[in-house]
Formats: structure tokens, sequence, C-alpha cells
């Protein structure tokens, strides 16, 4: 940084680090423009918000997308023969936040669907809890505009969702 003199301040100021979910976003479109380019079908989706739910022993999270968001979704998984038996998880820790990037794989249609999350470990903690006791966790993206529609992903390894020493501290 230059003084008002002209001379070296010696004050260099390191640049902010890039907040992580907005790296989230932008690897999630990276990662569906893969897909595409192998052949693929790939939806990105971009969550306007997401939240934890744990109601009667099932633990979800309910990942928002906009009606625009939605359909594409709603679209390539209510196909006859769509079967997203697959998944690669991807996940951060940042202090007391998780970041997760869940891509639903439909092998057999060569479909994708890229779905980014995040959760703060205080207020999953209740979810990720059951959803390891019961063995599943349960990924549901839909619009805010519908109540009682969505599309879901069910993950039989609730533990890639979960750092390892997520409840230790």
């Amino acid at each position: 940084m230059t003084g008002a003199d002209g001379t070296d301040g010696g004050t260099d100021v390191a640049p902010e680090p890039d907040d992580p979910w907005t790296e989230l976003l932008a690897d999630t479109e990276e990662i569906a423009t893969e897909y595409r380019e192998a052949g693929w079908e790939a939806v990105a989706v971009r969550p306007t918000d997401v939240t934890a739910v744990n109601r009667e022993e099932r633990a979800w999270l309910t990942v928002f997308a906009t009606d625009a968001e939605y359909e594409p979704v709603a679209s390539v998984v209510d196909r006859d023969e769509a079967t997203f038996e697959g998944a690669d998880v991807y996940r951060r820790q940042v202090k007391e936040t998780t970041y997760v990037l869940a891509v639903e794989l439909d092998a057999a249609t060569e479909t994708a669907v890229v779905v980014p999350l995040s959760y703060d470990l205080a207020e999953g903690r209740g979810v990720l809890e059951s959803a390891l006791e019961a063995g599943e966790l349960t990924v549901r993206v839909r619009p805010p505009s519908i109540d009682d529609g969505w599309v879901s992903f069910a993950h039989d390894e609730p533990s890639l969702f979960v750092a390892d020493d997520a409840f230790e501290r």
C-alpha cells in the first residue's frame, strides 16, 4: 500500500479469503460442466436456503430453490426411467459450518443433479444425529412456493455429510 507521501506505508493488507458458499456454488457449476462435457445431462441447483428438519424419527435437509431452479430438477427426477441410486458427496468444514456438495447420480440415464448445501453444526446436530442413528439422510429439493411438493435423494451413508469430529466440539 502506498502512503500519502508516495512511499510504501508498510501496511500490506491480506486479501479476504473467498466466501466458502461462493466457492461451493462455483464448484457446483464446475462439476455440472464436467458431467456435461462427458456427455451426461447435468442440472446444477442454486439454493436460496437450506434447513434441517427432524420429525417423528425422520431427518432430512431441505434445499430450497426458486421455481425456475426447481423445475429442471423435478423434470429429470420424475422421468419414468430415472433411478438416482448413487452419489458423490464432497464436504468441507469451515469453523462451525459444514459445506456439502452432493452429486446425485443416475448412471443408467447418465444424469447428474448437483446439489450444494450447508448447515450450521449447532442447528443441524439433531438432524444429523438422527440420520446417523437411522442409517439414512434424505436431501429434499423444493421451491418455497409449494408446501407438499419436492424431490428427494436418499443417502444410506449419512456420515459422508458429517465431519468425523463434528460432535466432539
